[in-house]
């Protein structure tokens, strides 16, 4: 009955455990940007021709659309540069 809870404390003990626990996974997994897919912009100037594009503009959420004055809104993919942002 001894020999036996030896093994199973070794065992228990020893399960999962690595020789070299920093080589475990690759190195080269880089974090992606997590962005929402569809974003309101509350701008100064917002362009009607395609694609959508609007200038001085800064990302709100739903809940602040009514406090703003003049609404981006990018459905799919956007690129903001500054304070211009572009639908894509």
């Amino acid at each position: 009955m001894f020999a036996r809870t030896i093994l199973l404390t070794v065992l228990a003990a020893t399960c999962g455990a690595t020789d070299h626990p920093s080589e475990d996974g690759p190195d080269d997994i880089t974090q992606e940007e997590v962005r929402p897919i569809d974003q309101h912009f509350c701008c100064s100037e917002v362009a009607s021709t395609k694609p959508l594009s609007g200038e001085g503009c800064v990302a709100i959420g739903k809940e602040s659309i009514n406090s703003c004055e003049i609404v981006l809104y990018c459905a799919a993919d956007w690129l903001k540069e500054g304070g211009t942002v572009t639908c894509l």
